[in-house]
């Protein structure tokens, strides 16, 4: 008897179907059945998780002097955005602040919220300090030739690794506060927040183009 005549013209639910081919054809094919849908499902837990995996991930940090360790007062401001492409390989940032003078670097550290630490990605440095900003301090993208410090030689996934547990902080530096006058801890953020920084970013006057040639001693 062959399978399509057990299941034509009848209403019959899959479990139903496999039932029919053990009683039809025995043990062993129903055994081979069960075991192709269970490859067949395992397939496309593993696609749906590299797929859930491949995606864009975005991180904001929101800076201020109260976030500098010591605090210090200041009336500038800041925030960064960082969009990681779906590889995993390069993430693009935009830096901006708000009525800050007299910059001369600007980097991610290695670093708790209540801690200074060493600097893992160099984000603006200029062949001299800066005048008064408000608008777009940096814009460019970090890959894994970006990293320094305690990560130089190493890939994006570190660097992401720090972000994630809260290890990573954007500072930014000037002469009038060389350890820092504003800073804030990476964490994850929308896609709304980095396209908003983005979209400040553009509408703002650009400040003098970057240079990340030398690794600085803030």
């Amino acid at each position: 008897m062959q399978l399509w005549k057990l299941c034509s013209g009848v209403n019959i639910t899959f479990l139903e179907i496999l039932m029919n081919i053990r009683r039809t054809f025995g043990t062993f094919p129903f055994v081979v059945a069960i075991s192709l849908l269970a490859i067949a499902g395992s397939g496309f837990a593993v696609v749906s998780s590299n797929t859930a995996f491949a995606q864009q991930q975005h991180f904001t940090a929101k800076l201020s002097g109260a976030k500098e360790v010591p605090p210090i007062t200041s009336a500038a401001s800041g925030m960064a955005a960082f969009d990681l492409n779906a590889a995993g390989t390069q993430m693009k940032y935009t830096l901006n602040v708000t009525n800050i003078n007299h910059v001369i670097a600007a980097h991610i550290h290695k670093g708790s919220i209540t801690a200074n630490g060493p600097i893992v990605v160099n984000l603006f440095i200029p062949s001299k300090a800066t005048g008064k900003v408000d608008g777009t301090l940096a814009q460019s993208s970090i890959n894994s030739t970006s990293l320094i410090g305690p990560l130089k030689g190493k890939q994006m996934t570190d660097l992401l690794k720090l972000i994630n547990g809260g290890q990573a902080y954007v500072n930014v530096h000037t002469t009038q506060n060389p350890p820092g006058e504003v800073r804030g801890q990476m964490s994850s953020g929308s896609a709304t927040s980095a396209s908003t920084a983005t979209a400040t970013a553009a509408s703002a006057a650009p400040a003098p183009a970057p240079s990340t040639s030398s690794t600085p001693k803030y």
